[in-house]
């Protein structure tokens, strides 16, 4: 019985000496070679037991001895690679006042310059927004430098650096193109112009890539050209709006307008003509498209500029004025006869105005071809008689 004690304690207190040495030494496989008593190697009988126990000494002796050894064997530990400075290295940082990034992490070189490359692109702090700034003060920049092993220290409290993101507006031009692109799918024409009846959408992202818009939905009546769309703005990202909007398609026409404003009577020239779109919806019936109906006609009253111009604004400039002398031609296919005669009310060219022979004071009907020049025409002349 008090063999079995000791056997049993003889164990756990080699176990328990192993549990000291492993945690100390490396864990490696080595063999321990224990001491061999003859005597103790001799059967002998103690109560009717035999024993085969080793001296608990002589094996604390042994664990000690292949720790020893193990220690000795194990390969010197390498230090692991500094991802930052060592502090007192001795290597001097600047601080970065402004920096601008497209990130949306800071790094430690966005901070502080002069750093080694790999200390550099360790990141320290999350970006701002796009298209927003960040003010780092003295103690924050002190513990940044602290933390990561910078050699920097602010000179002052009023010390501070400033980290702006780059950012990327999503507006207008990106809803328009997104735009077009489905309505020329759903039918409108190609030239078409739209007209949105409000757009107040301002978005920022970190790319130029980024700077998408989706259409999710689009109803588009191809009769009255107006539509509904519901766009997602910017595409793809996590910050994306769902904004509803309305308009309409109109197709532009050019026509003539006025470079200038006309006064009235001032006859109009090409120099006076410029072109400019239209919607189409907005042209009259009497709205002017050919130039030659423009040029050489006078301002009935005064015509702004821009706008395109009526019919009923304009009129041929007039050639014979009343109670003027004019020049009466009668042609016929034998010969051409010539009188003078005195206008009764003023004609522009193509005009049918009424004239008086001089010498036989009658009244005749005749076409204005000239200035002061009118040509009475046979059948004309045969009615005046």
């Amino acid at each position: 019985m008090i063999r079995s004690s000791l056997t049993i304690s003889a164990r756990a207190a080699a176990l328990a000496l192993a549990g000291l040495l492993a945690a100390t030494a490396p864990a490696r496989a080595a063999e321990v070679i224990l001491p061999v008593d003859e005597t103790a190697a001799t059967p002998a009988a103690v109560d009717g037991a035999r024993t085969d126990t080793p001296d608990i000494v002589a094996l604390a002796e042994a664990l000690v001895d292949a720790a020893t050894r193990r220690a000795a064997l194990a390969p010197p530990a390498q230090p692991a690679r500094a991802a930052t400075l060592a502090p007192g290295s001795g290597l001097r940082a600047s601080l970065r006042p402004e920096t601008e990034i497209e990130r949306d992490v800071i790094l430690l070189g966005d901070v502080f310059g002069g750093l080694p490359p790999e200390a550099a692109r360790v990141p320290v702090a999350h970006a701002p927004e796009p298209g927003q700034r960040l003010l780092l003060d003295a103690g924050y920049l002190e513990t940044l430098a602290t933390e990561y092993g910078v050699n920097w220290t602010p000179v002052s409290r009023f010390v501070q650096a400033e980290v702006a993101r780059r950012g990327y507006e999503v507006g207008r031009p990106e809803v328009m193109t997104a735009l077009r692109q489905r309505l020329v799918q759903a039918g409108m024409p190609v030239d078409g112009a739209i007209v949105l009846n409000a757009l107040n959408v301002r978005a920022m992202v970190g790319s130029p890539e980024a700077a998408r818009v989706r259409v999710r939905d689009l109803y588009y009546d191809e009769r009255t050209r107006r539509f509904n769309a519901l766009l997602e703005i910017p595409a793809d990202a996590p910050n994306a709006r769902s904004v509803r909007l309305t308009g309409s398609v109109h197709v532009a026409v050019e026509v003539p307008v006025l470079a200038r404003p006309m006064r009235r009577e001032m006859v109009i020239t090409e120099d006076d003509l410029r072109w400019d779109e239209v919607r189409d919806t907005d042209l009259r019936p009497d709205i002017l498209l050919d130039p030659a109906d423009l040029v050489g006609h006078m301002a009935r009253n005064g015509i702004q500029a821009g706008r395109p111009v009526r019919a009923n604004q304009v009129r041929l400039p007039d050639l014979v004025r009343r109670n003027d002398l004019v020049t009466m031609v009668v042609e016929t296919p034998f010969m051409t006869v010539t009188a003078r005669g005195r206008a009764l009310e003023s004609g522009a060219l193509g005009q049918t105005v009424r004239v008086s022979n001089l010498v036989s004071d009658k009244e005749l009907l005749a076409v204005v071809q000239g200035r002061n020049t009118v040509a009475v025409r046979p059948e004309l002349l045969a009615a005046a008689r």
